[in-house]
């Protein structure tokens, strides 16, 4: 048993590794394809649900933020924002929200947790679920 064991890691060490880019292969004509990049997105005003999307195709270094300003244009919802900061961009409006009313503003959470960056420095990864929540503030 131990004999066909080495035989296959050495073998396996001969074969050549061809890799390209958004694929994973093993020799000249065994490839995996990567699965592609797609994300779910919520943005939730608190009594109601403004939209949801899932598996919206990612472009290439998307953020949180280029995906809510991407999805809320191609959506007709407003979308205000202050990015003026050296902390990166800031939220001020989606839709018919606005930060401040009744002590809620807009925090955005992927994966249910609720990242400590602004949401333009923030990078997505494929299989993301991100969502946008009109609530109280934690801090």
């Amino acid at each position: 048993m131990a004999v066909f064991f080495l035989a296959g890691f050495f073998l396996g060490q001969s074969l050549p590794f061809t890799a390209s880019e958004g694929s994973v292969g093993i020799g000249r004509d065994l490839s995996i394809q990567a699965v592609d990049k797609s994300t779910s997105f919520m943005i939730d005003y608190g009594e109601k649900i403004a939209l949801v999307e899932t598996e919206v195709e990612m472009q290439a270094a998307e953020s949180v933020f280029s995906l809510t300003k991407r999805l809320t244009t191609d959506h007709g919802l407003p979308l205000v924002y202050d990015d003026s900061s050296d902390l990166g961009v800031f939220v001020k409006r989606i839709g018919e929200k606005t930060n401040g009313e009744d002590n809620h503003y807009w925090q955005y959470w992927v994966n249910n947790d609720q990242p400590q960056v602004a949401a333009d420095r923030y990078q997505l990864q494929s299989g993301d679920v991100v969502m946008w929540k009109f609530t109280v503030s934690n801090f």
